[in-house]
Formats: C-alpha cells, sequence, structure tokens
C-alpha cells in the first residue's frame, strides 16, 4: 500500500467481504506490503484506511488457489464529513441510527458506516476529496440520504430528516412465463432521489 511519498508504515488496512458480515483486518509492515490468507474463493471489497490520508475503496474477485494482488496510492490532505439525524416530526435528535458513506455517487461502495451519538450526531473521518452521499436508517424511521462534496482539509456537514413510522413493502415475485415462484432473487430497493436504500434476496 503506498502514496507518492513515504511508506504507510504499520497503518490500519481494512476489507469487508461483500453480501456478508465479514471485516477482518489487518496492517501494512515495514514496507508498506499487506497480505490476508485463508480467504474463500468469492467476490470481496478491499477498503484501505490510513491517518491523514483519504480511504480508497477497490472490488476484486478471489478465485481459489491463486494469489490476487491489489495496490492502493492514498491521498493525503482528506476530508470529513459531520451531520445530524432528526425526527421529522418533532425535530428531535436520533441516536443509534445507522449511517452508511457512499462514495462517488448514491449507487457507489459504501465507504464507512457509522451509528449516530446521543445527540443524533455523526462525523466520518479521512475521506479521499470527492462526491459522497450519506444515508441514514432506523428500525422505528424511515431511511434517507443527502450528497455532499468532500474537499481537501474541509469539514463538510450534512443534515437528514427521518419520518417515524415506516411502512413495509412486500410481495411474490414469480416467472412471467411459467408462474412459478423464484428463489434466490435479489432485490434492490431505492429512494426517489434514486439512492440505494437497501438490498434483499428472497
Amino acid at each position: 500500500m503506498r502514496n507518492q511519498g513515504p511508506l504507510l508504515q504499520a497503518q490500519p488496512f481494512k476489507f469487508s467481504i461483500l453480501h456478508e458480515h465479514l471485516s477482518p483486518r489487518c496492517k501494512t509492515n515495514q514496507s508498506g506490503v499487506y497480505q490476508y490468507q485463508n480467504l474463500a474463493p468469492g467476490s470481496y471489497r478491499l477498503i484501505a484506511t490510513a491517518n491523514n490520508f483519504g480511504a480508497v475503496t477497490q472490488d476484486t474477485q478471489v478465485t481459489s488457489e491463486a494469489t490476487t494482488t491489489l495496490n492502493f496510492n492514498l491521498t493525503p490532505g482528506p476530508g470529513t464529513i459531520t451531520g445530524s439525524v432528526f425526527n421529522q416530526q418533532t425535530g428531535a435528535p436520533i441516536a443509534g441510527a445507522s449511517i452508511a458513506i457512499r462514495q462517488f455517487s448514491p449507487f457507489g461502495p459504501i465507504i464507512s458506516t457509522i451509528t449516530t451519538n446521543i445527540q443524533g450526531q455523526f462525523t466520518v473521518f479521512n475521506l479521499t476529496p470527492g462526491a459522497y452521499t450519506a444515508v441514514a436508517s432506523d428500525p422505528n424511521f424511515g431511511t434517507e440520504s443527502a450528497s455532499t462534496l468532500v474537499q481537501s482539509n474541509s469539514v463538510s456537514t450534512v443534515l437528514l430528516n427521518l419520518s417515524p413510522d415506516p411502512g413495509i413493502v412486500q410481495g411474490t415475485i414469480t416467472s412471467a412465463q411459467t408462474g412459478q415462484t423464484l428463489a434466490d432473487i435479489l432485490l434492490r430497493i431505492l429512494d426517489v432521489n434514486g439512492v440505494l436504500v437497501t438490498v434483499s434476496q428472497t
């Protein structure tokens, strides 16, 4: 893991597997090299993070009995996103709301996840300058998103208002040709702004 300057020594390096709740971590050695072994074949997302550098995400495919090499170039002078989540009806802050930070666009990869504090606030550091979308959700509220532009060594602020008493969408997926029900179908749910809210599988 290298920047155009000195080697990044003993900095935390994190990656998480797509579609599952697995987030192993490892660190680069004195030469800026990382390695994680014993990964089952499949699709993975690697997120490289280091203090005072912007995080970088890459997707890859791990195959059986093969070594996959991914190099990272981290940008110094990262920015920060800070925000607050409120009850849309009462204006009260919402503690414990889940925040997902998506990079590039509302459909982009999730670069960071965090929960709001007792004041309904959250802060995400070490973001590479660029476009991001913050998506807030809570089991007792709806989902809301806000996009922002992160600049180097600057703080971007977003406000998110969640509607209480969310509704439910349900149904059955069948083949238009045979009428038979279909299993293992991936269903993506987007809000009116085109932001990906959740992914479900039948």
